[in-house]
């Protein structure tokens, strides 16, 4: 995925790994940016997958 997207998006994507030794929760750099966005994209019904009808009920 990372050579697909320098090839294709033009992006270069750096791949940030956790400290196994810090206790406790820790900011990570620019992954809160990703988990608000999906958190705000949760909020949506449309787009959250707990709304969605349950077809053996009909």
């Amino acid at each position: 995925m990372i050579t697909w997207a320098l090839a294709v998006l033009h992006l270069v994507v750096t791949v940030i790994k956790r400290s196994d030794d810090t206790p406790g929760f820790v900011a990570l750099p620019r992954r809160w940016v990703v988990e608000r966005t999906l958190g705000w994209l949760m909020r949506s019904r449309r787009l959250a997958r707990d709304h969605a009808p349950n077809p053996a009920r009909r």
